[in-house]
């Protein structure tokens, strides 16, 4: 059991966007009996195993998903934008994408559209900076 979970922190760290340590120290998802919670970095469960998907937290929110819709949570596991949307990707600079039926838009931090769903494909490029 321990070289599994060893291996599901090691894949999540290389592979999550999970945001670089601070007050609150880095919370990495993992996968218990189907069900997806948060651990830190002592392995200790901080959000206990609740939802049917997450990834790492960006800006202090983490996508989870709940009934095949995904919302964002709070370091506590506080559910702070409903699960709602069909995809959603991470926070940046305050905003973050989000799929609304088949089209992108964009929501800020407290879950309003800024950018009403019109866009059949996004691209997010680090190269644009």
């Amino acid at each position: 059991m321990h070289r599994i979970l060893g291996v599901t922190l090691l894949i999540c760290a290389a592979g999550c966007n999970t945001d670089i340590a601070d007050a609150n120290g880095l919370l990495f998802p993992v996968k218990e009996d189907g069900d997806w919670g948060f651990i830190n970095q002592q392995g200790e469960y901080v959000i206990d195993p609740q939802f049917d998907g997450a990834s790492g937290f960006s800006e202090n929110l983490a996508p989870v998903r709940l009934n095949g819709q995904y919302g964002y949570i709070n370091r506590t596991g506080e559910i702070m934008i409903d699960c709602q949307f069909e995809r959603v990707g991470d926070f940046s600079e305050g905003l973050s994408a989000v799929l609304v039926g088949d089209k992108w838009g964009f929501i800020n931090r407290a879950g309003e559209l800024i950018i009403r769903p019109q866009y059949d494909y996004l691209y997010e490029s680090e190269e644009w900076n």
